[in-house]
């Protein structure tokens, strides 16, 4: 139901079977759907002003929520890895004047939690893949915080520093590990930030990027190691201090007048390559050695970033300079003039 001439009725939410291209489900809603989220259990339609939940299986509604104003349909949901029976979270803003988060179990259909993340509006919000961690943003944009919300208890597990200027998060991720989190900004800039620098300094990405530099060129290994040290000694010794305004460890730039999002995607490289392994033909798919991880194969995480301009970009990660590296792009569209245009648009 969106763009310049919808096809559909904004209010009309039709559920697909992806088999068979089929509608399988059709609903009509009182006002605009603005966000909608599913799971193997849960099917989550979210209104400006409330929130529709339905059971995956019958299709039945199962609870209203009402909700402060939402315009832009902000909400995460994720099930907990390790306590799948009983906790299926669902994070939505709590207000319209602060950065408060409710966290509300799907299953026990019960509100577990109110985060009080940040002193301005909610702007951007995702839980990680495990359902442990909340990262948040708030129209600043400066402060990105990480919540532990596994035990139903507001403890601030991490804070990172995007920057001092204010710009809107468009998109958040974590990694599957949720060692990396990266955060798209309206300014055409993707920040990673290393959770463990934080957490867990010894097993961090970066500490990892400058031992491996360190091996690849032994003459500047004695100035490395003692920059490394340095840091994550004084990061260790002063945490409290440090944690609130740690920056992110490496960055891409992006054409700041094309919206896009952002995440993480896991390739295949042989031993002591850096190349990533090419898309396979037309379909966007990574190859990674034809499915089978051998011996000299490792996966690494690089960024991936889709524009509205139908670009597929893939970026790897220099933890030791901070930079992003362009290893692969991808066009989704195959119409010509589309092609034209998206080329235009980009130069």
């Amino acid at each position: 139901g969106g763009g310049d001439s919808p096809a559909f009725s904004s209010r009309r939410l039709r559920v697909f079977n992806t088999s068979t291209s089929t509608a399988i489900r059709e609903m009509n809603f009182d006002y605009p759907i603005v966000a909608v989220r599913l799971n193997t259990r849960f099917l989550v339609v979210v209104l400006a002003l409330q929130v529709h939940i339905f059971n995956i299986d019958t299709m039945k509604k199962t609870q209203v929520l009402d909700t402060p104003h939402n315009p832009h349909g902000l909400c995460t949901l994720q099930t907990m890895a390790d306590n799948s029976s009983n906790r299926v979270l669902l994070c939505f803003p709590g207000s319209t004047d602060k950065g408060d988060v409710v966290v509300f179990n799907l299953a026990g259909q019960k509100v577990d939690e109110v985060v009080e993340a940040h002193q301005t509006p909610i702007a951007a919000m995702v839980l990680s893949s495990d359902g442990h961690y909340l990262a948040t943003a708030s129209v600043k944009g400066t402060l990105i915080r990480i919540f532990d919300v596994s035990n139903g208890k507001q403890q601030i597990f991490a804070t990172f520093r995007r920057g001092v200027t204010s710009s809107t998060l468009m998109t958040m991720r974590f990694n599957s590990t949720c060692s990396l989190l990266c955060c798209g900004s309206k300014n055409g800039t993707v920040h990673v930030f290393d959770i463990n620098a934080v957490v867990d300094p010894l097993n961090s990405v970066s500490l990892a990027a400058i031992k491996l530099a360190n091996a690849a060129n032994p003459s500047t290994a004695s100035t490395a190691k003692a920059a490394a040290q340095s840091l994550f000694t004084g990061l260790i010794e002063t945490l409290p201090t440090v944690i609130s305004s740690h920056r992110s460890s490496c960055s891409v730039n992006i054409d700041s007048d094309v919206s896009f999002i952002c995440g993480f995607i896991s390739v295949g490289v042989g031993s002591g390559e850096s190349d990533i392994s090419e898309m396979s033909g037309g379909n966007g798919e990574v190859k990674v050695s034809d499915g089978v991880e051998s011996e000299t194969t490792r996966k690494k995480d690089c960024i991936v970033v889709v524009t509205s301009a139908g670009i597929v970009s893939i970026y790897s990660m220099n933890f030791v300079d901070g930079t992003g590296v362009l290893e692969n792009q991808h066009m989704l569209l195959e119409n010509k003039n589309q092609q034209e245009s998206t080329t235009t648009a980009l130069q």
